[in-house]
Formats: C-alpha cells, structure tokens, sequence
C-alpha cells in the first residue's frame, strides 16, 4: 500500500529558552599563564556584550575576546574578564605539545590564518618562515619555519589561528563489489531515467586515470587536479561515477555524471567560485591526516563554503582508524572511540560516512565518533569491507542522483541541507533504534532515499529568532515506522571553538493523542563511550541534524514543531524529512531482473520487509516444482545467502511469510566469456570468444561516445570486421538463451592490444642446446589458415625447416639446426586463398666452438662489421693493421655489437679480443 502525506503549515512566535550543559575543551587553563599581549580576554559569561568580537569559543559559557575599538578604560561591567596569552591561536593538537614543538631542529609546517599577506611576507624577508603556498579564498597560508621561532610568530597581531599542516593520505579503497548492500542495484533497474545526468562530481585527492573507459566522454578537465595519477583516485571515480564500461564492477553509483579531480595537498576547500564555475554540486574526499578532534580552519571553511553555496555538499570518509585511540582531545586515551582522521571531519554541514560489510555491520577498522564536541559522527555507513574511502564514494555517487531527482522536479538545484535530511532519513537501521557514534543514523538506502525525494517526503523552510513553526503530517494505519529528520546548514563557528553549533534549532513531535516526543540524543560524555550504546530521548543543543524516529505509530496526524532560540543571523533555513514504512511492504532488492547471477558462486538473496514473522524462501527454474532453500528466515533478517546450482539457466524466488507472499522477476543464470583478437591486419580484425553452455547467440557491443552500444546480434563465436567500416577500438560480448535473456558481458577489451598482429600473435627463436634452436609459433586464430611454414636463412639462401598443415591447433613448436655464431629463423602463415604473412627474422646466437664471432669477412666496405659475445663483460677488441699499427679499440658491452668500416681502407687486417689483459681471441678480416 502507497502511504500518502498531507502537509499544513502553522506559524507560531513564542519564546523559546535555551538550557545547554557546561562542556569545556581541556587544556584551557593555560590560556590564563605568563604575560599577556594585554589585546585578548577571556569571557566567562552566558551573554556577549556587542562591543567585543569572540574569536574562540571554549564552551558555551567561555570565550576568547578582544574588543572592537578602542578598549575602554573601565570593565567592570563585565564579568570574570581575564586576560589570556597568545597560546589560544593555537589548534588544540599543538597546544598540547606545547612548548615541546618549539625545540629541536626539524622544522615545522604550520597552516596560519592571518588578516593580511604582508606581515607574513615580511616576516618572509626577514628569513624566519618560508612561504610554501597560499590560498587567498580561506585568507590560509602553508609555512615552514625552525620551531624556535613559534613563540614570536603567536604575538605577531596579524595571526588568527595556527595549525600543524598535515600530509593527506587516502583512505583504504573498496576491494569487493557489491551495490546491492545499499539498494543501489534496485535504484539503477527501478529507476532508469536517474544516473547523475547534469551533475558534477569532484575527487578530491590524486588524480584518477583519465583515459580510464568508465570515465569516456565524462572526464571533465579541473585546473585544480593533482599532477600524478594514483589508483586509489581511479577507483574511487568508479565507484562515485563509473559507467560500467569495463566490466559489471565497473559501474558506479551515478554513472552519468560528470567528473572532476582536486588536489587533496590543499587541505582547505577549493575557491567556491571555482566549484561554481566547474559545476560542481558533490566533493568526495577519501583521505585523511591522522586522528584529529578539534574543529580546525578547515572544518570551519568548509561549513562557510557550505552556507555560501547550499547546492553543495562534501562527503567525507570517516577513516580507518577504528580500533586506535586519539592522542589528545577531549576523548582522549579512549581506545576505539573519537578516532575520526581530520578535523577537517569536525565540520557541521558535511557528511561523514562509515564503513559497513555486506550484512550492515560496521567493521572493526571503520573510525568512530562522537567528534570533538560530542556531535554525532560518522552520520551514515555504507559498503566498504576494507575500508570508508569506498563507503564515502557509495554516498556521493548517490547523492548526485538526489540531486538529478530533484533539479527534475523543480528545475533548480537541491539545498544540501534537504539532501542530508534525506539521506539519514532514508537509511535502514542497524543496531538499536535511534543513532549510535559506530553507524550514526543507520546504513545508506538508495532506494528509499529517491522514493522520499519522489513523494515529496519534505519541506524547505525557515525560522527567525524566538519563533515556533509547526508541520503537519497524516501517519496512516499499518505503518511499521516513521522517522522525521530536521537538517539546517549551521554558520561556520570560529576555528577551534567548542562546541562548534552556532545557532541551536528544536525538533518536537506531538502525537495524535498530544503526546511531546524528542529526538534521540546519545551521551557523549567521555566516560560513558561504549560498544552498546543506546540513544535516548531529550533536547538535543549540539547537532544540526536532529532524528525522531517512531515504532509502529498510532494513525493520525503528527504535528513537526520548529523552534528557534537566540539566533546569530537573521533568519536560519532549514530541511525537514519523513519516512513512513509500512507494515504489509515486501519487496526484493536483490536480484532484480537487471542482475545477472554466477552458476556455482554465492550471492546474498536481499528484500525489504517489516514483519514480526518468520517466513520461507524458494526457488524454480522455469516451470519446474519451487524448491525449499529456507523455512526458517527469522524476523528482522533482510538476506540470505545462497549457492547457485551449476545446472541453472535461470532462477525465480518465492518468498512467503504467513499471510505475505512475493514471486520474482526471472533471473538469468550466466558466466561470461573471453574475448581474443584473431588478426589484426591492415584492412580488418577478427575477434572471437569461447562458447557459452545454452548460448543460442551472442551481443556484440562496442564502445561509443561514453558506454558500451549494442551494434550487432549474431550466432557464431567469431566476428570480423572492416576497419573502415568499423573504427571502434573497444569491444564486449554478451550470451544471449531463450526467452530473450541476455547473459552477462564480458570484459571490455582493445582488440588493437592483445599483441596480435595480422594472424600471428607470437613468434619466439631460442637456443636449444649446442647446435639447435627451438622455434615456437601462436596464432590469433586458424580461421582460413592453410599452412604454417618455419625457415632458416643460409649461407646459400633460405631453406624450409617444416611446413604444417593447420587444422585447429593454434601453437606450434619445431627444432631447427643452428651452427655456430648467428642464426635467423621466421615463420610464415598462408591462407586458403593463398595469402601469406610473414614475422620478422629472430636471431640464434650459438658459441659452442668459441665465446666470440667477427663477421662477415669479407665485409663490404661502409658496411657495419658485427661482434658477438658470449659474455662480453671486460672484453675489449683490438684492430690492426697488416703492419702491426692499431686502428681502433672497442669496450665490448653488449652480445651484439657493431663497427662501422667507413672510415677503413680497403684491405686486410687483425683484430685481437682480450680479457683483463688475457688473450680471448685473434683473427684476421677484410674489407672490400
């Protein structure tokens, strides 16, 4: 049954008081010590006057400070103000180890966020930093400098903030494949028309492979690219935005979008005007610098970038770090807990992804949160065995395709806010109802995700200061869950404060008999991290995504409350989103009837459903009787694994469970094939492949401007083509059985790389023992192949060494006689109609009667003279003239070596090969 929402909207002004828990950042306490520049405060108060500027902010009650203008000369209107030392510029990794890190020799990298260029630069002139790279959009500059001299760049007036510079590295890339584990697969077959058409992605990290096949006519050039190519790049475009080209694994999440690469050395966000002007709308960013927990300048840029385009969103990894402990930090020496790689991570208005198993577990090595304030981190899992960067990739790919959904809907792009709201909406649970700090909200559901956006599961709105805003929403009967998302893109706090919320939003729902329900909070506290984490119920004044979520609902109309406290701008924007499952839905995810299963290989049977029962799984093969796989699927499980049998063509699924049955789409049961390239030749190519059991034909593709094109049906195993007519490169088959079903394509290949000339695919010539040579040829294909001819070149000619008639044997061996000193052999290949192809001739070198040959003699003067060494290692050779005079002496380097003659006058003369001194060889020549 098809739930259906009705939407009515109530404006109410009220006053909303704020009660937030007292949180500080340790450490702080030494902001207080030593003297002071007398410039900078702090504040203990739960006001701000207006007439001082906070620059940092320690807790909700403590702030760093200095006046706007002039300070006054009495501030005793203000309470607890205290100055503090130039240390509260400092990022809270480098404060900790301070001032250890300002002795020693090596010198240091420090990002510093200054007001001007000039006080660096001449500090710059002054020789006691080095300017390595500036970034004018963030007002950033990387330096390094000798340690000693932190202390006097702290009171320099000009430095804001002073970060250590890390070195990013990527994450762990995904090495299985599987789409199905979060919907993806079902998101492609059931919904076709979206694949990130219009959308732009950015990988911000090396740079993929360009001329990658999966990325054809997609790769967009990105003056902001790294120089080099890595892999790690590669695979992660593949899985954001591979068009499947390669192979079945090499199709992503959005496979019709755009591609574009950054350099992940910039630790801060590109320009927003150049992520405009690239079209971008999804930055992915598998990497990370180390454990870090503080909300640094980077997590600050980029929760400002965020506000500054709202059609924007960065997906982080969570990282790989999720049995290790953080250094420093709030949670620090907590094994398994706030070991997110990157305060970069720490921002408000991105996502944070972990990684999941194929079963919806978060693995061991997955980074954990809460981030350094307590806020929910990682916000969702997705797919990634080894490793988030994969699991990150999974998210951005589907949110291009939210945002193609959208952008057709309303011809305007998606404020990220909504596609948060969305996403965490959307997702499946997987551990204990409500968020945990291992999997956030739940694991990605691509599916759910496009069908919430498609029903209009949603509203934009926004709130000013001290106001109430009420939602309406209809929860129909049967419903087996509704969760209700608030999401608001929160301005950027400044760097290192704590916590970093800036404007506090409420999410309440009352319930058809008037009942208040709060979303679900966890304990952050350090002392109560733990595996089994369970989230409760209250107000929640650290998140900017705020859940409710509510088992089997009574049916009635729910009412979504807004509210808004003290507010630092005008007015805050914000996304709500609701999800309703029902209680009679069952659906199979996986296979879909676009999916294609292996004889003999397990794969894990997937379905939605929401049922307290236990059911049964089934299988048939065409009419045939339905076969038990399972009778005991117990409630709550969503997979099963099962081994195709090798006998099966194809395959239909029955699930019953008491009262609620579903029957499949019919599933082709297939392996794919191998293409070969048979000839290569001037005017044409044969490819072929092997034949596949129950094949009536085969569907040959070709690549075309951006994916594999169908261009012709055929029933043999063997194609040839004129290249004029044909100038396509890359080519792949596929089966095709009864009942129009088509099997699984094989791997794209280029027939023009498979070393493959005009018939012959190789040819070898090697010594095979004193006086023989072994002679082997391997054909690309006998398709019309007569004969096969080895011959030896002579003294006295050419002479046939064996003539074979070829019937379907492509590899042919023969032994030929080789006397001392060179030997040429080559092999001819002649067709039925008497056209005939020819290698080139290999050489033999035999040194059965001597380790060294000089030859031709005669030799043609002009003519090149050849030297052949058996080991030519310190061997040195010696010309002479018939009077004893030499003429020229060569350092023997290689087995084959030459002399040029021009030079030699006609006549005889002596050549002497020598050894460490030691006489190898002598012998006389001439020269015509």
């Amino acid at each position: 049954m098809k739930t259906t929402c009705s939407l009515l909207l109530f404006l109410v002004l009220t006053l909303h008081i704020q009660a937030q828990e007292e949180i500080h950042i340790p450490g702080t306490e030494r902001l207080l010590d030593s003297a002071t520049s007398g410039q900078f405060f702090l504040l203990e108060s739960s006001t701000v006057p207006p007439d001082v500027l906070i620059l940092r902010r320690l807790s909700p009650t403590r702030f760093i400070v200095r006046y706007r203008d002039e300070i006054p000369k009495s501030k005793q209107n203000i309470p607890k103000l205290r100055p503090v030392n130039d240390l509260w510029k400092l990022s809270p990794d480098l404060l900790a180890d301070y001032p250890a890190n300002t002795i020693g020799r090596q010198e240091l990298e420090l990002i510093i966020r200054a007001t001007s260029a000039a006080e660096l630069k001449g500090l710059e002139q002054e020789g006691k930093l080095r300017i390595l790279r500036t970034n004018a959009a963030w007002s950033t500059f990387v330096v390094r400098m000798n340690p000693s001299r932190l202390p006097e760049l702290l009171k320099s007036p000009g430095i804001e903030q002073v970060s250590r510079y890390r070195k990013p590295t990527t994450e762990r890339e995904l090495t299985g494949f599987d789409l199905s584990a979060n919907k993806l697969n079902a998101a492609h077959f059931w919904y076709p028309e979206l694949s990130g058409r219009n959308q732009v992605i950015s990988i911000k990290e090396s740079k993929p492979d360009t001329t990658d096949i999966d990325f054809k006519g997609r790769w967009l050039p990105s003056i902001n690219a790294a120089p080099e190519m890595e892999t790690h790049a590669t695979n992660m475009a593949t899985i954001a935005a591979g068009g499947g080209n390669t192979y079945y694994t090499g199709k992503g999440a959005a496979w019709g979008a755009g591609i574009r690469s950054a350099d992940f050395a910039e630790l801060m966000p590109d320009a927003t005007s150049l992520l405009k002007s690239q079209g971008v709308t999804v930055q992915n960013h598998s990497y990370g610098v180390g454990i870090e927990n503080f909300y640094g300048l980077d997590a600050a840029a980029y929760d400002q970038q965020l506000n500054e385009d709202t059609s924007l969103l960065h997906v982080f990894s969570a990282g790989n770090r999720g049995t290790e402990t953080s250094p420093d930090g709030p949670y620090a020496g907590i094994t398994g807990w706030a070991n997110l790689t990157g305060s970069f991570k720490m921002s408000k208005n991105s996502l944070v992804v972990g990684a999941m198993d194929s079963l919806q577990r978060v693995v061991p090595l997955s980074s954990r949160g809460p981030a350094h304030d307590g806020r929910i981190k990682p916000e969702l899992i997705a797919f990634g065995e080894d490793g988030s960067s994969g699991a990150a990739a999974l998210v951005s790919g589907t949110t291009l395709l939210l945002q193609e959904l959208y952008q057709n809907m309303h011809s305007r792009p998606a404020p990220s806010a909504l596609l948060r709201a969305v996403l965490v909406t959307s997702t499946d649970e997987v551990n204990a109802p409500g968020p945990d700090f291992q999997s956030g909200y739940g694991a990605l559901n691509a599916v759910k995700a496009i069908e919430l956006l498609q029903k209009g599961q949603y509203t934009l709105a926004g709130i000013t200061e001290n106001a109430v805003l009420r939602f309406s929403i209809e929860v129909p009967e049967q419903t087996a869950t509704c969760k209700i998302t608030l999401a608001w893109n929160d301005p950027a706090a400044t760097a290192n404060s704590f916590p970093a919320l800036v404007n506090d939003l409420d999410l309440r729902v009352m319930d058809p008999n008037g009942n208040a329900i709060l979303p679900w909070v966890l304990d952050h506290r350090a002392t109560a991290l733990s595996g089994n984490q369970t989230a409760n119920r209250g107000r929640d004044s650290l998140n900017n995504l705020e859940q409710i979520s509510i088992a089997l609902p009574t049916a009635g109309i729910y009412t979504i409350e807004i509210r808004a406290g003290d507010l630092t701008t005008t007015q805050q924007a914000f996304a709500i989103a609701w999800q309703l499952d029902s209680l009679d839905q069952l659906r199979i995810t996986y296979p879909t009837k676009a999916d294609i299963l292996t004889p003999g290989n397990q794969h894990r049977l997937r379905w939605e459903i929401n049922s307290n029962k236990t059911g049964s799984l089934f299988y048939r093969s065409g009419n045939t009787q339905w076969k038990l796989i399972s009778n005991a699927i117990q409630p709550g499980l969503s997979n099963y694994p099962w081994s195709v049998p090798d006998s099966l063509q194809w395959v239909q699924f029955r699930f019953v469970f008491t009262d609620t049955e579903i029957v499949s789409d019919t599933i082709t049961v297939s392996n794919e094939t191998r293409m070969v390239t048979g000839f290569n030749c001037a005017d044409s190519f044969l490819i072929y492949w092997a034949p596949v059991p129950k094949a009536i034909g085969y569907r040959v593709y070709r690549l075309g401007e951006n994916y594999l094109e169908a261009f012709t049906t055929i029933s043999d195993t063997l194609l040839i083509q004129s290249k004029q007519n044909n100038p396509f490169t890359h080519f792949s088959v596929s089966p095709l059985f009864e009942k129009e079903k088509e099997g699984r394509r094989s791997y794209a290949f280029t027939y023009q790389n498979q070393l493959t000339s005009c018939y012959i695919q190789n040819f070898l010539a090697d010594p095979d023992g004193p006086g023989a040579a072994k002679l082997q040829l391997e054909l690309g294909t006998t398709y019309q192949v007569a004969t096969v001819r080895f011959q030896q070149k002579t003294s006295t000619g050419i002479e046939t060494v064996d003539s074979i008639t070829v019937t379907n044997n492509r590899f042919f061996t023969r032994s030929a006689s080789a006397r001392d000193g060179l030997n040429l052999y080559r092999a001819i290949v002649t067709l039925a109609n008497g056209t005939s192809y020819n290698t080139e001739w290999l050489p033999v070198y035999q040194f059965s009667s001597s380790d060294f040959f000089v030859f031709p003699s005669p030799v043609r003067k002009g003519a090149p003279l050849t030297i052949l060494s058996k080991d030519p290692e310190a061997a040195i050779l010696v010309l002479f003239d018939m009077t004893g005079r030499p003429l020229l002496r060569k350092q023997l380097n290689a087995t084959t070596e030459s002399i040029a003659t021009t030079q030699l006058s006609s006549g005889v003369y002596i050549y002497i090969i020598t050894r460490d001194g030691v006489k190898e060889k002598t012998g006389r020549l001439i020269i015509q």
